[in-house]
């Protein structure tokens, strides 16, 4: 048999129900003994007695809840995981907790579900493409004690189950996940369960596998899983959007038309980052079948957590930074924010900037910055391009880098030697002021992360540019600024050469 590479594998885990994707027709052994997966698709997991109930608690009896995440660990980060329980509370739970407890049936469910739900959510959130399975029809026989017991009859059983899976569409279509299933197909009309698909009491038949192969296909496509072959990290101001435009043009190149993308940034409650992987995959749905595949956000260097987020979803991408003199870098990046929605709450002048806020002094550090991506990935997997060079030989420096992306170095696209995103400024000082106003009242209100998703967006940025913005040659830099500026970089412009290898000489 073929086994497919890792992100083109469903990952199925769950309790014996799993088992049906593996192809074989009996119960195999519990995670981690060694077991056969016959449909080169899946790779299944099977956790034992697990209930969907426990999987939010550590430290039950099954131990489900560790076992999952022992499971996933093993599970690059952005493959597909298909999670498959809830038939074992559908069977022998949920029915006799409502009599016990006297409460409704579906106030029992849904609360089944929401905890179950959570750990989903949970998991889609690490960065996994997560399905769920939803719990097949039960059981026609009524069986006392034993291995798989019931609790009520099959049609009672059904519409527990109905309303089990009922509620967790409600939380899929919620959260822009996907849900597997079949359900409809394995009962008739009366909403009793049609045996002759199962091959014995308890568990589904192969008989059904052409429904869930379909199914899959109309939920998810054919379409590769998310594996990215590169990543502009940095730095601001620094010759990135013309090499963002050189790479989009290439035909073996796919680069989202979205630039800043900004998932990586950090993983703090309200990031890009914890929209979910979903959400990020969909900037590269578009993407031809076979294309190099990458995107280009220019804070990934500046941000300390973003190096480990991509290290851990991408763990073989290769890394693409460019580098400016720094002093040039943060007084060209203070030039942008005036032309931009922060121009409100910028100082006059640059010099009385740089003592408001020391983000700028900060971003000119790039050894500090670079050394967090050469500690974890190898060294031929990052590429370093000056800005200098882009100007002097931009044929070379792009040569360079397609050769470094595996793609063909003769390709000559149309911006090559045109000046791309060049300063700007604003047109109409009252629109500006207007345009400012409410996102100064955003961050007052705490709400800062509404700010950074308007100003990436590249409609409403291009909508404000064509109305508010003309091309703009800002003045020079003064001389004594440039030069407390190259003092104060010096010594990280020393390291910087040696950990790039590469002579920064004019730098200092």
């Amino acid at each position: 048999m073929i086994m497919r590479s890792g992100r083109d594998v469903i990952h199925c885990i769950g309790d014996s129900h799993a088992n049906l994707f593996s192809g074989v027709p009996f119960v195999q052994p519990s995670w981690p003994e060694p077991h056969e997966d016959l449909i080169s698709l899946f790779r299944t997991y099977r956790l034992g007695p697990v209930l969907a109930y426990n999987l939010s608690r550590s430290g039950t009896r099954t131990r489900g809840r560790e076992k999952l995440f022992a499971v996933l660990n093993t599970i690059p980060i952005g493959s597909r995981v298909l999670f498959c329980f809830g038939e074992i509370d559908c069977r022998a739970h949920l029915l006799k907790q409502a009599e016990k407890q006297n409460r409704g049936t579906e106030d029992v469910v849904n609360e089944c579900v929401d905890r179950y739900f959570s750990v989903i959510k949970e998991v889609s959130q690490m960065g996994y493409g997560v399905l769920v399975w939803h719990v097949p029809p039960s059981t026609r026989f009524i069986v006392k004690g034993g291995e798989y017991p019931t609790y009520g009859t099959c049609l009672e059983r059904n519409r527990v189950v109905h309303q089990f899976n009922r509620r967790l569409s409600e939380l899929i279509e919620e959260n822009s996940l996907k849900a597997i299933s079949i359900f409809d197909r394995l009962v008739d009309r009366d909403g009793l369960t049609k045996i002759e698909y199962f091959r014995d009491s308890i568990h589904l038949s192969q008989k059904v596998m052409p429904f869930v192969i379909e199914e899959i296909r109309h939920k998810i496509g054919r379409r590769e899983l998310l594996n990215l072959d590169f990543i502009g990290i940095g730095a601001v101001r620094s010759g990135t959007t013309w090499l963002t435009e050189c790479l989009r043009e290439h035909p073996e190149i796919y680069l989202p038309s979205r630039k800043e993308i900004c998932f990586f940034d950090f993983e703090k409650k309200r990031s890009n980052y914890s929209k979910g992987w979903e959400r990020y995959s969909s900037f590269f749905e578009k993407a031809p079948k076979g294309a190099v595949r990458g995107e280009f956000t220019t804070h990934y260097m500046f941000f300390p957590e973003s190096c480990g987020l991509i290290k851990r979803h991408f763990p073989n991408v290769k890394l693409i930074a460019c580098l400016r003199r720094p002093e040039d870098t943060v007084y060209s990046f203070y030039w942008w924010k005036k032309a931009n929605f922060e121009s409100g709450d910028l100082a006059e002048t640059f010099e009385g900037e740089l003592e408001k806020d020391d983000q700028y002094i900060k971003r000119g550090f790039y050894y500090k910055q670079l050394k967090r991506f050469y500690d974890v990935f190898p060294r031929e997997k990052i590429k370093i391009v000056l800005f200098d060079d882009i100007k002097e030989r931009p044929q070379e420096v792009l040569k360079d880098v397609y050769g470094f992306l595996g793609v063909g170095q003769n390709f000559a696209p149309s911006v090559l030697t045109r000046r791309v995103n060049r300063a700007k400024k604003v047109r109409f000082k009252l629109l500006a002021d207007l345009v400012n106003l409410p996102m100064k009242a955003l961050r007052a209100l705490g709400l800062g992360f509404l700010v950074r998703e308007l100003i990436s967006n590249p409609s409403l940025s291009n909508l404000y540019g064509k109305v508010n913005k003309k091309p703009f040659d800002y003045p020079s830099m003064r001389e004594e600024t440039r030069l407390r500026l190259k003092r104060l970089f010096r010594k990280d412009v020393e390291k910087l050469e040696k950990l790039i290898e590469r002579d920064l000489s004019s730098w200092k």
